[in-house]
């Protein structure tokens, strides 16, 4: 769960379908959540649903970074970029291996501070 300044998003496994990425969006006001569409990878099998494979961040320009579901036939899963202004997804290349996955949006910037492969790039949208 993230908040973006204007909307608190999250972010999780569907429950009715395994394998699935599910969010939404909620911005304080609004009656109720907007759901998320689909992640842009879509679902993954099997579903490796291990605490902390799967991570968000936001970041002053309101986008949520989302590395998404970890599944044998997806491997590493790519980042993917979420605005809950018009509730769009924006797949990336980005990778980042491993559980617990460390990285930061810094003015824009998506930041992986990993020792083995360290990453900085502007964010799409």
């Amino acid at each position: 769960m993230v908040w973006t300044g204007t909307h608190v998003c999250v972010w999780g496994e569907a429950t009715g379908q395994p394998g699935a990425g599910a969010g939404a969006a909620w911005r304080p006001g609004d009656d109720e959540w907007e759901p998320a569409p689909a992640w842009p990878p879509g679902p993954v099998s099997p579903f490796d649903g291990t605490a902390g494979s799967q991570a968000v961040q936001s970041g002053p320009s309101g986008l949520v970074a989302v590395r998404g579901l970890e599944g044998n036939d997806l491997g590493v899963p790519p980042m993917a970029v979420y605005d809950p202004s018009s509730n769009r997804w924006q797949a990336t290349s980005v990778q980042i291996a491993g559980y617990h996955p460390a990285f930061a949006i810094v003015r824009g910037l998506l930041v992986i501070p990993d020792e083995s492969d360290p990453y900085a790039g502007w964010l799409p949208g």
